[in-house]
């Protein structure tokens, strides 16, 4: 005689029929089940028929990148004694399914049936993983050092402040400036951020995960007259830094007023080269010139004596004109004689 039991969803990922299981496991999950005594892992991918009434299923296990967010804020030491608080969260991945089954998977519940999932159990572990590497960190760092508005770093050489030897720090000339990194602490440092990742991972490897990054998103003092200075200082620090900058805008504009007054000194002085060199080519073109000319013109005059006694005349005529005055070399008694002398001075008759 047949009966009516009950109805069974065929699209769950999990279907119980009797003592039977019937499992359908998507690519990025593994299932994890318990054969007799023994972990029994399902990949992704695949349906899965549990024969017998010891082959049970266990847990869905992600293989996907996990991000979990601290619950609340994480307190740690420095290595001053001042308590610092933290807020971030850490992506981490379940690399060994197998491995993490082994350590963390609940398979016999000695007080009853427990709740816990094993992806809530391996979350757990991480976040006291990221715990104990954050406080191992921050032991080590003086927040006086390290956290306070004074902590910003300034390195060798960078654009913004003016070198002392005044060696440009690159081809670019206007690089002759050091700027202040703005990077606030340490443990924003993505080299600091990976040696807490590695700690992390020296344990957390052991339960099959490995963790990615651990974000902080903001530390702060738990002391409130501490965060109240720092706020404060955190405000004239603020005013400094926008003299500062104002400060370098002007440098940088009068360096370049001073550049373009130069470069048109520059400008100039060539332009006046330039027009000398000219005039000066123009004047040796015109006596070049002049002077074939009169060469011709001697050459010209030494074939005719009329044209050369013409020529003498003219400058003769060129020296005496308009001179009331004229030296002889002779005497003064020597004008009478002179004028005396019928071949010089002609009477009319």
């Amino acid at each position: 005689k047949l009966e009516f039991r009950q109805f069974c969803n065929l699209s769950a990922p999990h279907v119980t029929i009797g003592p039977y299981s019937i499992l359908s496991v998507d690519e990025g999950y593994s299932a994890i089940t318990i054969n007799n005594g023994k972990i029994d892992i399902k990949k992704g991918g695949n349906v899965y028929f549990l024969d017998h009434e010891n082959h049970q299923f266990k847990s869905f296990v992600p293989l996907t990148v996990q991000i979990t967010a601290f619950d609340d804020a994480i307190k740690c030491a420095t290595a001053d004694n001042v308590v610092v608080q933290f807020e971030g969260s850490v992506s981490w991945k379940i690399e060994d399914v197998e491995t993490a089954a082994e350590n963390s998977v609940e398979t016999m519940n000695w007080g009853g049936n427990s709740n816990r999932s094993l992806l809530s159990i391996i979350q757990q572990d991480v976040l006291e993983q990221t715990k104990a590497s954050l406080s191992q960190f921050i032991g080590q760092v003086n927040y006086s050092d390290n956290f306070g508005v004074s902590s910003g770093k300034v390195s060798n050489i960078q654009p913004g402040v003016e070198v002392p030897d005044g060696t440009p720090v690159n081809s670019n000339d206007d690089a002759k400036y050091a700027e202040p990194d703005n990077s606030s602490t340490w443990v924003f440092d993505p080299e600091a951020t990976e040696n807490m990742v590695t700690r992390a991972n020296i344990l957390t490897a052991r339960i099959g995960v490995t963790v990615y990054a651990i974000n902080i998103v903001s530390v702060y003092p738990e002391d409130k007259l501490l965060q109240q200075s720092l706020a404060q200082g955190a405000v004239a620090a603020a005013l400094a830094q926008k003299e500062e900058t104002a400060a370098r805008g002007k440098a940088r504009a009068d360096l370049i007023t001073r550049r373009e007054q130069a470069e048109a000194l520059i400008i100039d002085a060539n332009a006046q080269a330039k027009a000398i060199r000219i005039k000066a080519q123009a004047d040796a073109v015109a006596k070049e010139e002049r002077a074939k000319g009169a060469l011709k013109a001697a050459e010209l005059l030494s074939g005719n004596k009329l044209a050369q006694d013409l020529s003498r005349m003219e400058a003769s005529v060129e020296a005496l004109d308009n001179k009331k005055t004229f030296f002889f070399g002779a005497n003064p008694g020597a004008v009478q004689s002179l004028l005396a002398n019928p071949n010089i001075i002609k009477k009319d008759v």
